[in-house]
């Protein structure tokens, strides 16, 4: 329920502050999100889709952060 709300009032601060750009900024996300989730994955995709992708990859890189950082030695 919060999560609604919130989304809400962002979207009631938008329109308050402009109506048009508000209009344009939901239709351009609204399209990304459209042609993001219904795009083939060209061949066999190791992942499954756009979320799963995202989240290996920031997994992959924080495990090669991670692995450049200096040894302590106690």
């Amino acid at each position: 329920m919060v999560p609604i709300i919130g989304a809400g009032g962002c979207f009631f601060a938008m329109f308050i502050i402009n109506p048009i750009f508000s209009v344009v900024a939901v239709l351009v996300v609204t399209g990304f999100y459209y042609v993001l989730m219904h795009r083939e994955l060209a061949g066999d995709a190791e992942y499954g889709n756009v979320r799963s992708s995202l989240f290996v990859a920031l997994a992959e890189w924080a495990a090669k952060k991670s692995r450049d950082l200096p040894s302590s030695q106690e």
